[in-house]
C-alpha cells in the first residue's frame, strides 16, 4: 500500500471532498464536538465556512506532507518467514495441486521500504 498525502477541494458553501491522508486529518478534525458546533453555527456564512475549511485543509495537508516524511525516511519492517510457514514459492514445489509450497530450510528475511503515491 502506497501512502498518499492526498488534497482537498473546498466549494463555496464550504463542503469538500478529497483524498489521502489530508481527507482523513481534515474528516477527523471536523467531527470533533466543537468543530461541529462551530461549522453548524447560524451565524457562520457560507463564504466564511469556506474559508474556514480551506485555511483547516492547508493545515491538514502540511501534517499529512510532515506524517508520511517522518514514515516514509525513518519507518524500518521486517519480515521473516520462518521454516514452519509454507506457502512460499520455493523449490521443491509440491505437483500435487492446492498443496502449499515447502517452507524454507531457514528464515528468509523479507525487507520493505515504504512508497509514496
Amino acid at each position: 500500500m502506497a501512502l498518499e498525502i492526498g488534497s482537498i477541494e473546498v466549494n463555496e458553501e464550504g463542503g469538500y471532498t478529497g483524498s489521502g491522508l489530508t481527507k482523513r486529518l481534515v474528516d477527523a478534525r471536523v467531527a470533533t464536538a466543537d468543530m461541529a458546533a462551530l461549522l453548524s453555527s447560524e451565524g457562520l456564512t457560507a463564504a466564511q465556512k469556506a474559508a474556514f475549511i480551506t485555511s483547516l485543509a492547508a493545515d491538514c495537508e502540511a501534517m499529512a506532507t510532515a506524517i508520511i516524511d517522518e514514515i516514509v525516511t525513518n519507518a524500518e519492517v521486517t519480515v521473516t518467514v520462518s521454516t514452519g510457514d509454507a506457502g512460499l514459492q520455493r523449490i521443491p514445489a509440491s505437483t500435487v495441486e492446492n498443496t502449499p509450497c515447502k517452507a524454507p530450510s531457514s528464515p528468509v528475511v523479507l525487507a520493505a521500504k515504504a512508497t509514496v503515491a
